[in-house]
């Protein structure tokens, strides 16, 4: 994984021999029309993406539900064939090309378009259906953070509470109404941890993992794909 303390880049990468359709563009690429000083690592995410677009058969593009490194890390390993691109959504369109002027390969200007929100490009030579079968499965349950809006309110009864003593002063300090009673950490009266569509403070998100409450699903979306020279709408194909 390469990563930017920017823009979050992540380079998940492979080798094949399989080769996406004849580049339209043959030509070296000038950086002096993207700005007049491209920092390197925005120069390396174009550079990979344009190496993708001409290396692997297919790219998707997609969208991420609660992203979490160590969940990538773990498709990485599952398809370890594959490259995974992440970065500034203006510099991966760049990569690509944003119309038929400027695209790489014959089409995939329609995979820029896609580009929005938190958001990746997924390069494969894997079958289609392996892919899409996997990750319309796929989901990952992950402590919510602080805004994460639940679907969901949990709450607490009062009376006692599965902590030590010592950790009764930080539960309080985050909004427990809490008290030390012959070293039994106990709840005073029935407390809301979250409300659903309320989105998360930081005291309630540290609380809901002190409870090691889970609310977070991780997954992944993809919401267009590009492949044999021709792109297609997959927003329909993917899981709710």
């Amino acid at each position: 994984i390469q990563s930017g303390p920017a823009d979050h880049s992540f380079v998940f990468s492979a080798h094949t021999n399989i080769n996406m359709p004849k580049s339209k563009k043959s030509k070296v690429y000038s950086l002096t029309n993207v700005s007049k000083k491209v920092p390197e690592r925005k120069e390396n995410l174009i550079n990979a993406v344009r190496e993708c677009a001409s290396e692997y058969s297919t790219v998707f593009v997609f969208n991420v539900d609660n992203m979490r490194n160590n969940k990538l890390k773990e498709i990485r390993q599952k398809f370890s064939s594959s490259r995974i691109l992440m970065g500034k959504k203006k510099v991966m369109r760049i990569g690509l090309g944003v119309d038929e002027a400027s695209e790489v390969q014959p089409g995939i200007h329609h995979i820029s378009e896609r580009l929005v929100g938190e958001c990746g490009l997924f390069f494969t030579n894997e079958p289609r259906d392996t892919i899409l079968s996997y990750f319309n499965d796929f989901k990952e349950l992950d402590y919510a953070r602080a805004g994460y809006v639940p679907i969901e309110t949990v709450s607490r009864s009062a009376g006692p509470l599965p902590f030590p003593g010592p950790m009764e002063p930080s539960l309080r300090a985050l909004g427990l109404p809490t008290e030390l009673r012959n070293g039994t950490v106990n709840l005073v009266k029935d407390h809301t941890l979250c409300k659903a569509g309320e989105p998360l403070t930081p005291e309630e998100a540290k609380l809901l993992k002190q409870f090691d409450i889970k609310l977070a699903d991780f997954r992944i979306h993809f919401t267009g794909v590009y492949e044999n020279g021709a792109f297609e709408d997959l927003t329909p194909e993917m899981g709710e």
